[in-house]
């Protein structure tokens, strides 16, 4: 749950401070042209682009045989792994930027965050990136993450916001079975 909503706080700061990829992924696409539009922002090779696609219709092809939803979430998660793998570090970090940026662009939109709100996010995430990239290791970036979230959602964010991103929360929970790890 704490990890949940850690991912989200710094989705949504993440996507706030960066301003490029939002411009150009304005509009949410359809689902044919995800594909398309990732291999665009995210400069693909031809050759990355038939790799990629190939490895999401085997997984398509899986996740309808599936027997659980357990079962469609790691053959997904399989085939992004793979997807992963195919990609330079520029291209993933591109990625997850681009991940980040959508993530806090949607929960900005559903909390309706102030400007000067969006601001005094973008500040406290980019000291917290400054900040995890002299990490010595994963956990202590997820501790600096997991502060940055805090600080924001104590900070920055009014009561009904935080009452509005723990509804947001449990929606997504309730959605999405525990994952075993």
């Amino acid at each position: 749950m704490k990890k949940t909503m850690l991912v989200v706080l710094v989705t949504v700061v993440v996507a706030v401070s960066g301003g490029i990829l939002l411009a150009q992924a304005a509009s949410k696409p359809a689902r044919g042209q995800r594909l398309a539009m990732a291999a665009k922002l995210l400069g693909l090779t031809d050759q990355q682009k038939a790799q990629a696609k190939d490895i999401l219709q085997q997984a398509k092809a899986d996740a309808a045989k599936a027997a659980t939803p357990q079962d469609k979430r790691q053959i997904w998660q399989a085939a992004r792994d793979k997807i992963k793998a195919l990609l330079t570090p520029e291209q993933l970090a591109k990625g997850k930027a681009l991940r980040r940026h959508m993530m806090l662009r949607r929960i900005s939109a559903h909390l309706n965050l102030t400007a000067d709100q969006k601001a005094q996010a973008r500040d406290i995430f980019k000291q917290a990136r400054l900040d995890a990239q002299q990490a010595p290791d994963k956990a202590a970036k997820q501790q600096i993450w997991k502060a940055a979230f805090e600080k924001v959602k104590t900070q920055v964010l009014t009561d009904q916001q935080r009452k509005q991103l723990e509804e947001m929360k449990a929606r997504r929970q309730a959605k999405t079975p525990a994952t075993v790890n």
